[in-house]
């Protein structure tokens, strides 16, 4: 099911998918960072994992009472088969190499009616479309491969998930970055910040926000949530 959303029915639709949490009884964050969601998820009742491939980041999230795993295949070993009943991967996944190995792993993880939720910049979105060779999401070399909603949706299925849903956002501060990298690319314009900052520049995310406002109206997001369950 297709889904385009304003700001407020965005939040509204990630406040009900971080709501399953306070059923899931166990959860894993696969990039969990240092741990913001992984707190958020203590706070409703889950034993919650912090999975990442980054010694500090496990580090941190140990340090803050978590269990913290490593990529690796001992860690699928220790979350065993049907135990998780909720998994998350928040722009993660366009930086994997097999993503279709990680997701056969959560799958297996995850209990019976388990839920995953993944985020993940949209190479067929607005931005993407417009800016081309300067949109902001190619981040290369850190994303490895960017997956269009129809391929990751495949790719899940394929997997074995079922009720694949899809929640789209348009987000000013990727409008402002691809913008400046276009800049800097065909006039070599120099900005008095960097790319990234300027992405905290009031005034270019009031001008991008009404601009976002218009698009979400008819146009697919610049980046895009994409739910599953693993079937009962």
């Amino acid at each position: 099911m297709r889904r385009r959303t304003l700001n407020a029915e965005l939040e509204s639709e990630l406040a009900t998918i971080d709501s399953k949490l306070s059923n899931a009884g166990t959860m894993a964050d696969f990039g969990c960072g240092s741990g913001t969601y992984l707190v958020k998820a203590r706070k409703m009742g889950c034993h919650a994992i912090g999975i990442d491939f980054s010694p500090n980041a496990l580090a941190e999230v140990q340090a803050k009472g978590f269990q913290a795993l490593p990529v690796s295949t001992a860690t699928w070993q220790t979350l065993g088969s049907n135990q998780v009943g909720f998994f998350r991967m928040n722009h993660v996944i366009e930086h994997l190499y097999d993503p279709i190995d990680t997701l056969s792993h959560i799958f297996s993880a995850l209990k019976p009616g388990g839920f995953l939720h993944i985020a993940t910049p949209n190479p067929m979105g607005n931005s993407a479309r417009k800016y081309r060779e300067n949109w902001f999401g190619l981040d290369c070399p850190r994303h490895i491969m960017l997956l269009p909603p129809h391929t990751c949706k495949a790719l899940l299925e394929a997997r074995g998930f079922t009720n694949v849903r899809f929640i789209y956002d348009t987000h000013p501060k990727d409008i402002v970055r691809s913008w400046a990298y276009r800049l800097e690319d065909k006039y070599n314009w120099r900005p008095s910040q960097n790319v990234t900052g300027l992405a905290s520049n009031i005034w270019l995310n009031y001008l991008a926000g009404r601009t976002v406002h218009i698009k979400s109206l008819t146009d697919d997001g610049d980046r895009y949530h994409i739910t599953a369950q693993k079937p009962l």
